[in-house]
């Protein structure tokens, strides 16, 4: 096993206080709000996604309230380390 590797495909699961899946991610750049995330990672202050990364990433309104976010591998991918990052970007 590979110690201290980079988690190479990323998925990001974001669920209500009562476990509710939101929105799920992976692959930030196959959705449809691509543009729109890509702009606010620049604006929030992030690192700019490459086009065509394995990166995952959201953008979502959301009420305030207590959310999880769960960041985890796909089940073909190596384990491998991985961060997140929260903004809280103006509309």
């Amino acid at each position: 096993m590979v110690r201290n590797a980079i988690l190479a495909d990323p998925t990001l699961t974001l669920r209500d206080s009562a476990g509710v899946v939101l929105r799920t991610n992976d692959d930030w750049a196959s959705g449809d709000d691509a543009a729109i995330i890509a702009a606010a990672a620049v604006s929030g202050g992030a690192f700019p996604l490459n086009n065509g990364s394995k990166d995952s990433a959201m953008l979502i309104m959301l009420a305030p309230g207590a959310y999880t976010v769960v960041l985890a591998g796909r089940e073909t991918t190596p384990p491998g380390s991985a961060s997140s990052k929260s903004t809280t970007v103006d509309p």
